[in-house]
Parts: structure tokens; C-alpha cells; sequence
């Protein structure tokens, strides 16, 4: 389980608010706290692209790339996804050889950004998938249109079961993190943890995008959440 590969060989850890800048101008605190060699951060752009710098020899950490998803078969390299309302999910494989983040929107999640995560780390050998999910945004947050549902159910009348109808009008309540597991279930990835907590509402704790548009707060933090194997 994720609990004892924590122990032993895979660190996680979720930063409850980060500023994105300072993320890049002072990572040396973070590669301090997890005792690590390199950061691996993305230009997150809401689609289904997978990174693995194992790939390269010379894989260069200073550019984030475009993408949505990392892996890593290698130690001391941190995986982290930042998020403000989105899923963020960290993988790995039973034995700890094998690590995955991902950033879930609603975007990435359909367009299966979970499945070619697993895959990749298949690819890398990793076998008896695990999962950890973070906070984000709660199902009693977030309101959708009656296009972003059709638009579901074109895809899937089965998407059904992820909307409830909202009290405005022509609006619908969709159920992010419960999506996010389905997909995982789909892949055979077995939910370990959930943080079961609503970035949206809780405004002490949490950054939120969403929040932010609706009340025109400052838009300055996100979440951090991490994952290393040692």
C-alpha cells in the first residue's frame, strides 16, 4: 500500500499554498524538504501529454514543458503538479519503482489523461498501480452549463451519473473527483487515499480558481503535490 511505500521508498506531500513564481525562484526550498537532486514542473495546458524525463539522457529541468501528466523510474527527482480546483493525482507502483503525477481538469480526465499515465509507467515497468488523490474542487462547487454536460453525455450517456441538476436553470453540478475515479477504476489503479476536502469553499485552507472568479479575490497560490521516490 501507498501508506507503507511512503514509509520506505515513495514521499509525497501536498503543499497547501504555494506561490507559482517563488516556486521557480526558490525550488531549492522544496528540493531541500524532500532532500532531492531536481524539481520536474510542467506548463500545465489542460490536455493528455505524459513527460518522462527518463527518456532523455540530458533531460533539461530548468524548462517546463507543456504538458500534463510526469513519470519516472528514477530516484531523487520530484514529480509536482500544481493545482487551484483541478485533481491532482499521484501514482505508483506497488513495489515503489514507479512513479506518476497528473494534473486532472475535467479537460485532461476526458480526454484520458489517467489512462496514458499508466501506460507510460507500464512502459517503465510498473505493475499494481496505486493512488492518491488531493483536494479540489467538490461537486456542491461546481456548476457547469447545459453544454459542458451535453458535451459529456455525447461522449457517454454513463457520464449521467457524475451531474446533478442545479438549481439555476439549464445548469448542472459535476462531480469531478468522482470522474477521476471512475477513470482510475477504468485503468485498474486502486485509490489508496483520498483527500476528500473542497478547495472552493474552503478558503482558509485552499487556493480556487473558481473561487477567485466569482469573488474577485487575488488569484496568487496554488497547491503543490509531490511525489519522490526516494
Amino acid at each position: 500500500m501507498l501508506k507503507e511505500l511512503v514509509r520506505n521508498r515513495v514521499y509525497y506531500k501536498i503543499f497547501e499554498k504555494i506561490y507559482p513564481e517563488q516556486i521557480k525562484k526558490d525550488a531549492g526550498i522544496i528540493l531541500k524538504n524532500f532532500d532531492a537532486s531536481n524539481i520536474l514542473l510542467l506548463n500545465q495546458v489542460h490536455g493528455n501529454s505524459v513527460i518522462c524525463p527518463d527518456d532523455e539522457a540530458n533531460y533539461d529541468f530548468a524548462i517546463q514543458r507543456d504538458a500534463d501528466a510526469l513519470v519516472t523510474a528514477k530516484q531523487n527527482i520530484i514529480l509536482g503538479i500544481m493545482t487551484a480546483d483541478c485533481v491532482p493525482l499521484l501514482l505508483a507502483s506497488e513495489n515503489g519503482d514507479v512513479i506518476g503525477a497528473a494534473h486532472c481538469g475535467w479537460r485532461g480526465s476526458k480526454l484520458n489523461i489517467i489512462d496514458n499515465v499508466v501506460a507510460k509507467m507500464k512502459n517503465l515497468g510498473a505493475a499494481n498501480i496505486v493512488a492518491v488523490i488531493g483536494p479540489s474542487i467538490a461537486q456542491s462547487s461546481y456548476e457547469v452549463s447545459s453544454d459542458y454536460y451535453d458535451d459529456f453525455i455525447a461522449e457517454s450517456s454513463s457520464y449521467q451519473r457524475f451531474f446533478t441538476q442545479s438549481p439555476k436553470n439549464d445548469h448542472y453540478m459535476f462531480d469531478l473527483p468522482a470522474f477521476v475515479k471512475q477513470k482510475l477504476q477504468d485503468a485498474k489503479v486502486k485509490l489508496v487515499i483520498h483527500i476528500n476536502e473542497d478547495t472552493y469553499s474552503m478558503a482558509d485552507k485552499y487556493p480556487s480558481y473558481r473561487r477567485h472568479i466569482h469573488t474577485k479575490e487575488a488569484y496568487e497560490q496554488k497547491i503543490l503535490s509531490a511525489i519522490m521516490i526516494r
